[in-house]
């Protein structure tokens, strides 16, 4: 091929009178990568959205390899090799890992028979997926990257394979998760897990069979108190025995690769999950069997990964519906909008038009409405600049110093240990770590997060 793989050529879009993207044209040759970059709400996943069809251009044309595609829907710019990746995964979760591989191979590469077998088996082994093939996709933390293209546009893909080195520096250590299935185990059955760092550590054991001196946070003044607990999805364990304790108006940063169970163990607090065993205590009250609505109106929300915005609703009215069973008044929309200005301005915007950033800010506002005393946060810097991710936790402080209480879920370590006082690391389902962000180093953290010290 001699011209261009792709040719774009002064590509315009609008949403209402929001002007997203202005006359942008770039040229990729056959082989090349190319970075895309810009603040937050830039136009990047705009973009993208353009290249691959999933958003008409209102202006200017779209090339692949010299044939002009800017009208054609993204299943035929998928079979002609153009794929992406997205911010958030969506695999089909109740395929297998080989069957959505196999999908791309045969819905969008166009391949038949052991041509379309061969190309989504090669697809998963460079992906390092291969010995997850028969888990369900739905159980997993990420996805296989699709089999036929011959280039694939990634969108902020910041949760995808190697982040662990990219957060925490240096090399990736001898048994860390290179998959995403839960377990965080490269080809090994569900539920059979390589016995972690905790339980090799010695004769020095505390509670919940930690080193003493790694012993779990514990305040009188807790507001939140987990103990022994258990999760699991079907016959695959997913938390084994995990205790920590929060105390009232502290912020607790939850870390761990892939597959460690942070999410897990947000949703079995906030009750979307239940626990096979063990208990949780909220403000001195046994929450463990509460259904969800309960907790919410006791003081509990979650800010969940992936925001879950209702993408039809105004930005007002994803607010309104966090309100909808409020614990208190604390937070009307008029402060909330103090907080967020920048969601202020979009209050009747449709939430599907809002960039990441925004979006974000509308999540957390959208769970403050209900008035929460513990505020649960999960990736929330997922996908956005950096200068935004600053800003967010600048208005993380202000919460913390309006008395709320935070978990929060986040993989830039220095991050959390600046914005949080506590921290639980969590390995394999397991709590590796749990102590006083000032009494641990990063290089303790560092070993717990990979499993280090194992003999």
């Amino acid at each position: 091929m001699s011209g261009p793989a792709l040719e774009v050529t002064d590509v315009a879009k609008s949403y209402g009178s929001l002007s997203v993207l202005r006359s942008v044209s770039l040229t990729v040759a056959p082989g090349e990568a190319i970075g895309i970059v810009g603040p937050n709400g830039a136009g990047k996943t705009t973009l993208l959205d353009l290249l691959t069809g999933t958003g008409r251009c209102d202006a200017g044309r779209v090339l692949l390899e010299g044939k002009d595609v800017t009208r054609l829907p993204p299943p035929s710019r998928a079979r002609m090799g153009l794929g992406r990746t997205f911010q958030v995964p969506r695999p089909l979760g109740d395929l297998t890992v080989f069957e959505n591989a196999l999908v791309g191979a045969m819905r969008a590469a166009g391949l038949r028979g052991r041509q379309a077998y061969g190309t989504a088996y090669e697809a998963l082994a460079l992906t390092g997926m291969a010995g997850h093939a028969n888990s369900r996709a739905g159980s997993l933390r990420l996805r296989a990257e699709r089999p036929g293209d011959r280039g694939a546009d990634r969108d902020d893909p910041r949760r995808e394979l190697g982040r662990r080195r990219h957060r925490l520096g240096g090399a990736r250590a001898p048994g860390a998760h290179r998959g995403s299935d839960p377990a965080g185990v490269p080809g090994r059955r569900p539920g059979h897990r390589r016995r972690s760092a905790v339980r090799r550590a010695g004769q020095r054991r505390g509670q919940g069979g930690l080193p003493r001196r790694w012993g779990p946070v514990s305040e009188p003044e807790a507001l939140l108190d987990i103990a022994d607990l258990d999760v699991f999805y079907g016959d695959f364990q997913a938390l084994f025995g995990v205790s920590m304790s929060v105390i009232r108006g502290g912020a607790t940063a939850l870390v761990g690769a892939n597959g460690a169970g942070k999410t897990t163990l947000l949703r079995t607090i906030a009750g979307a999950q239940a626990a096979a065993a063990g208990f949780v205590r909220y403000d001195g009250s046994d929450i463990t069997t509460a259904p969800p609505y309960r907790r919410i109106s006791r003081g509990i929300a979650l800010v969940p990964e992936g925001r879950k915005l209702f993408p039809s609703l105004t930005v007002e009215e994803n607010i309104q519906v966090g309100a909808a069973a409020a614990a208190s008044d604390a937070w009307p929309l008029d402060r909330i909008y103090t907080v967020f200005p920048v969601i202020a301005r979009r209050r009747r915007q449709r939430a599907s038009t809002l960039s990441g950033g925004e979006q974000q800010a509308v999540a957390i506002a959208r769970a403050l409405a209900s008035g929460p005393t513990l505020l649960l946060l999960d990736e929330i810097s997922l996908g956005l600049a950096p200068l935004l991710v600053e800003e967010l936790y600048e208005t993380l402080s202000g919460l913390r110093s309006a008395g709320a209480t935070m978990v929060i879920v986040e993989q830039d370590l220095r991050r959390a240990m600046d914005a949080c006082d506590s921290l639980v690391c969590l390995l394999e389902g397991r709590v590796a770590l749990a102590a006083p962000v000032a009494s641990v180093s990063r290089d303790e953290v560092v070993a717990a997060y990979f499993g280090e010290g194992t003999s």
